[in-house]
């Protein structure tokens, strides 16, 4: 790949963590990434082992030098309904129903289960957010970023991410982000903002993302016990995704 022919042709859709994301017409509908060296090296061993539908598929990587240093690439299937975090956004114009909201909880859920239990090295994934959680042609959710992913014991951190996991379901329930400095200031930490919700079953609808039918109210409020088992006060306490959160939330979706 020739990077000076491709990169003319890249039109960037965000910044991310340790580089950009594109879409570039030479890549034939496939994603362009740059990377800081350690990032990419991690995202390549990981993906490079790593197989699963609710994984973003790595279709090739590259590194050149030139005039610049040397530029690192990952090729990612194309994701063209970008991430859950742009359509959980006010100025979407296709917000997400609930029915979708469901499905991609638990699309996320089975992603992490394969990395913390199915795997034959655990895979612990410390970057799980809804920015990070990418949408196919046909809505399926898959995880991406996987830079700051290491490899661990089958005892390792993975309440980590089953915390993150906790606060996406949050933002799926409510549509706010984690924090969001355009509501006034005690609305601008979300789990914060959501516990007098939460322990108050008659206010439990003032929190649902006001785009939402109210009628989804119960389902919701099934999905919040949930994301509270994922956080609490003890992390080697919670639940495994494979035990509760995929279990519970299909059993959701068939309510």
């Amino acid at each position: 790949m020739i990077l000076s022919s491709s990169m003319s042709l890249l039109w960037s859709l965000g910044e991310h963590l340790d580089g950009y994301r594109h879409v570039g017409n030479l890549l034939q509908n496939n994603q362009l990434i740059g990377h800081g060296h350690k990032e990419w090296v991690t995202e390549v061993n990981v993906l490079g082992v790593a197989e699963h539908r609710n994984l973003v598929k790595l279709v090739g990587y590259c590194a050149e030098d030139d005039e610049r240093g040397i530029q690192r690439l990952l090729v990612y299937e194309y994701m063209p309904n970008r991430s859950v975090e742009n359509r959980l956004s006010a100025r979407s114009e296709t917000p997400l129903s609930w029915a979708m909201r469901l499905k991609i909880a638990q699309d996320a859920a089975r992603g992490l289960t394969y990395l913390h239990e199915e795997m034959d090295v655990q895979i612990i994934f410390r970057d799980f957010k809804s920015s990070n959680i990418l949408l196919d042609e046909q809505w399926n959710a898959k995880l991406s970023d996987f830079g700051l992913a290491r490899l661990g014991p089958p005892d390792g951190l993975t309440h980590v991410s089953t915390a993150s996991y906790e606060v996406f379901l949050y933002e799926l329930i409510t549509g706010r982000r984690l924090l969001d400095r355009n509501h006034p200031r005690s609305e601008q930490k979300l789990l914060e903002w959501v516990k007098p919700y939460i322990s108050d079953s008659k206010k439990f609808q003032q929190m649902l993302d006001p785009r939402l039918n109210s009628k989804i109210s119960r389902s919701a409020q099934k999905l919040s016990i949930v994301a509270n088992h994922c956080l609490v006060r003890h992390p080697k306490s919670r639940p495994k995704m494979s035990e509760q959160s995929c279990r519970d939330i299909n059993r959701n979706r068939k309510s």
